[in-house]
């Protein structure tokens, strides 16, 4: 049998797996071989000058309309450093605006030329293109200098638009009718300038996508803008550093919960920035915003005036646990007849209260004035409220109405100055000490807060205001501290009074954990707060040799437990079967041996997970290890190099599905491990396995003897494309 006994699908498919430089041998096997072959080297056509005009290619477009109708793909980056021209760029651009008519199976174009190649002529050639009905575009990038208001018009099968914005503008797109009752991924990326530029600024447009959209978007963006070799124009996630999201009108919930869960899986940003065309932000977006994780959140406003044009006001600007504060009036409640807070709200001379914009927040220094007392003694009529203006704060009296707005003062300072906040007021020593306590590390990095956990023992009240507590007591050499023991004692003393602790984290040397202490902190941990126990946790992560099962029986309210284990940690937990009555994300890091260590392999038990943690299990393990400046451990999910996925029993085929495709969103292993206890391999389980981005895929199979303790054998041990062909063998047999 020769290649020309082959199907036509698969005469195809033998041409895509040849590479370009042998196509040319190919297509001389024979006429039908070289028709595969040409479409194969003309589906794709890149100009960039990285690769060199493809000069030739262009003029055997232009001359043979046949091959110019293979042209699926077309890439124009005509871009250099400096910007300076190069000798045969208006002549290229001339032929491709010659060329593109006959590319009547065109279906994603790039757009993106220097700005002194857009002349009117050249601005208006490439605008009739887009206009003219020659192709109908999925995916479309241009620059902003071409884009057209009423493109919908002319591609109604567009599902990716991008714009190339050059500058920083943060102005919103015109958008025309057309963009109405369109499902459609609207991105403008803004290019930090360089020899190759990459985007570090990116817009989108959430209240024109469909709930599935929004759901998806970063896999359509991803997908949408594929790095190939000859591209001079990078798209990373990780160098964007700014989101900015546009609101024309107020979204339904889903959509935006779908959209912020979706961009908070591709991006790992610096600020987000709201901009609003004349809207409020909804209640209901407050616990989603305070969750996203950025280091800063901004709101604008954008207003159009036929005669003043676009202008903007930035509205709040802050960390993402102070958008609540800016979101509910105070300050303008306590404002008397024709008053007015910073944020454009009071009260109309009548006394009726007004609200400029958005619903904003402004913790506002008022002048105390007294009423004369003949206004008192009216009878029957209330005193007359005197107008009350903003004067310099060093002349002033603090006015906070409810007591998170103190807490949230407080918020602002730096931990340096929040001792000088507490002796400023008596009002807000409270509240600056709640934040000084609310979150505290114990790191050998830097000094042992021995006077935190003392002044906690010593005052309960104090010792209530922690919510996170991170101890981490590990030294490169592993040489005792001289005051290790003796904090680990104040430790356990003080333990009992952290009643509203939520969040603790438990990793210390070996010789810290004797089984005298090992045994005092079960005894803590276990103590259930309904019969009288002491905190009830949310995220506990601790060593393996505490007593995991019963502290999970006790901590009903457990939504994540980590388990430290150091080396070499393939063995499974022993986790007992009442372990598990609760959707709960259980995870083994472990690392190697350094002064700052970090964690190159993560164990994962799928048992107890429920479709909607696995579906976000992403999302969960980020935000539940936060890098803070003074923790010794670190987690990074571009270190991990070995994902090891352990059952116990066959998980529910949604649940699998699901939480392979959200570890894929956040690992890139060299390796995935299955590791099984005496279950069997089944069919369905091979595709979302087929799928996940890996290098070596191993499966293992764990048995338990009371005599042996605990075995395993590799069972397979090789790529995705092997691991079918396992299955297959092993179909039906008890592994």
């Amino acid at each position: 049998m020769s290649i020309h006994d082959l199907p036509f699908e698969l005469k195809r498919t033998v041409a895509r797996l040849c590479s370009p430089q042998a196509l040319p041998q190919f297509a001389l096997a024979s006429k039908e071989m070289k028709s595969h072959a040409e479409q194969v080297l003309y589906e794709s056509v890149i100009a960039c000058h990285l690769e060199g005009l493809p000069v030739g290619a262009i003029s055997t477009l232009e001359s043979n309309r046949e091959k110019a109708s293979y042209v699926v793909k077309l890439n124009v980056e005509l871009r250099r450093a400096h910007r300076e021209a190069r000798p045969g760029d208006d002549t290229f651009l001339e032929s491709l605006l010659r060329v593109c008519p006959g590319l009547s199976n065109l279906k994603y174009l790039t757009l993106s030329v220097r700005e002194d190649m857009l002349t009117p002529p050249n601005v208006e050639g490439l605008n009739a293109l887009l206009r003219g009905g020659y192709f109908r575009l999925v995916h479309l990038f241009i620059d902003e200098a071409l884009y057209l208001p009423k493109v919908m018009d002319f591609q109604p099968e567009l599902e990716v638009l991008g714009v190339f914005r050059g500058n920083t503008s943060n102005t919103p797109l015109s958008l025309g009718s057309s963009f109405e009752g369109r499902s459609l991924l609207l991105v403008v990326m803004t290019r930090r300038v360089g020899l190759f530029p990459c985007f570090n600024k990116i817009h989108l447009y959430p209240d024109l996508m469909s709930l599935k959209l929004a759901e998806s978007f970063h896999e359509a963006l991803i997908g949408a803008w594929d790095n190939e070799a000859g591209r001079s124009i990078r798209f990373d996630p990780e160098y964007v550093m700014t989101l900015n999201v546009h609101l024309r009108s107020i979204p339904t919930q889903d959509i935006f919960h779908a959209f912020m869960a979706s961009a908070a899986r591709i991006f790992n940003l610096g600020e987000l920035a709201f901009h609003l065309q004349g809207n409020m932000i909804q209640d209901w977006m407050v616990k989603t915003l305070e969750r996203f994780p950025t280091r800063d959140i901004e709101v604008v406003n954008w207003t159009s005036s036929p005669t003043e044009g676009t202008f903007s006001r930035v509205l709040f600007r802050g960390l993402g646990e102070e958008v609540s504060i800016f979101l509910y009036p105070s300050a303008a409640c306590l404002l008397g007849p024709g008053t007015q807070n910073k944020a454009g709200h009071g009260r109309t001379p009548s006394g009726q209260l007004v609200k400029g914009g958005l619903v904003g927040v402004n913790l506002f220094y008022l002048r105390k004035v007294d009423i004369p007392k003949e206004e008192k003694a009216l009878s029957g009529r209330k005193p007359v409220p005197r107008r009350i203006t903003p004067v310099c704060p060093s002349q002033l009296y603090y006015i906070f109405t409810p007591s998170m707005l103190k807490t949230a003062v407080a918020r602002f300072c730096p931990p340096q100055t929040l001792t000088q906040l507490a002796q400023a007021c008596k009002q807000l020593k409270p509240h600056a000490e709640r934040v000084l306590y609310e979150s505290v590390i114990a790191c050998q990095m830097h000094d042992v807060p021995v006077g935190a956990l003392s002044a906690c023992a010593s005052d309960k009240e104090k010792a209530s205001y922690v919510v996170s507590l991170n101890i981490e007591l590990h030294r490169r050499p592993r040489e005792p501290h001289p005051n290790d023991a003796a904090f680990f004692e104040s430790l356990l003393c003080v333990s009992p009074d952290l009643k509203n602790l939520r969040y603790l984290t438990l990793s210390v040397r070996d010789d810290l954990l004797t089984p005298s202490n090992v045994e005092r902190l079960n005894n803590i941990l276990c103590i259930a707060q309904s019969s009288g126990g002491y905190f009830r946790l949310v995220r506990l992560f601790v060593d393996e040799r505490l007593d995991l099962a019963r502290i999970v029986e006790f901590q009903q309210g457990l939504e994540m437990l980590g388990v430290f284990r150091e080396g070499c940690a393939n063995t499974p937990l022993d986790l007992r079967p009442s372990f598990g009555g609760q959707s709960l994300l259980v995870v083994m890091p472990t690392f190697s041996h350094s002064f700052i260590p970090s964690y190159n392999e993560i164990h994962v038990y799928l048992d107890f997970m429920d479709v909607s943690l696995a579906e976000t299990f992403d999302i969960v393990l980020m935000r539940s290890w936060d890098n803070e400046a003074g923790r010794s451990i670190r987690f990074d999910a571009e270190y991990v190099m070995t994902l090891s996925v352990h059952l116990r029993t066959i998980p529910p085929q949604d649940v699998f599905r699901a939480f392979l495709a959200s570890a894929n969103r956040i690992f890139s292993p060299v390796t995935l491990t299955i590791h099984l206890q005496g279950n069997m391999m089944v069919d369905w389980m091979v595709e979302p396995l087929e799928q996940y981005a890996t290098r070596e895929i191993e499966v293992v199979n764990w048995t338990f003897s009371p005599t042996a303790g605990a075995s395993s054998r590799s069972l397979f041990f090789g790529s995705r494309k092997e691991l079918p062909e396992f299955v297959r063998k092993r179909k039906g047999v008890h592994l």
